[in-house]
């Protein structure tokens, strides 16, 4: 699954842990009652540590101007709009 399908409602995004159950506990991004993933949560679900992740994570630390990840998307003015951004414009 690519991150943009993920992240197809804001509702699927979440900020300050990798994943959340619906009722907003955090859970591992294995966890089959996750429903709401961070950025790099998201990428790791669906990408996982292949090859792919790989670049992946360099073509968003380039689009992010190299900044980490986890920091990118726990950022308090970092909207769920821009999420959906990245993503559509990276194609991932």
């Amino acid at each position: 699954m690519k991150l943009k399908k993920l992240f197809d409602s804001p509702e699927k995004w979440t900020q300050g842990t990798l994943a959340r159950r619906h009722d907003g506990k955090p859970v591992s991004i294995y966890d089959s009652a996750a429903t709401c993933f961070c950025l790099f949560g998201g990428l790791r679900k669906c990408y996982g540590y292949t090859e792919d992740a790989g670049s992946i994570v360099r073509a968003i630390t380039g689009y992010i101007k190299r900044e980490l990840i986890p920091l990118y998307n726990d950022s308090p003015e970092r909207t769920f709009e821009d999420i959906k951004k990245l993503v559509n414009d990276l194609d991932i």
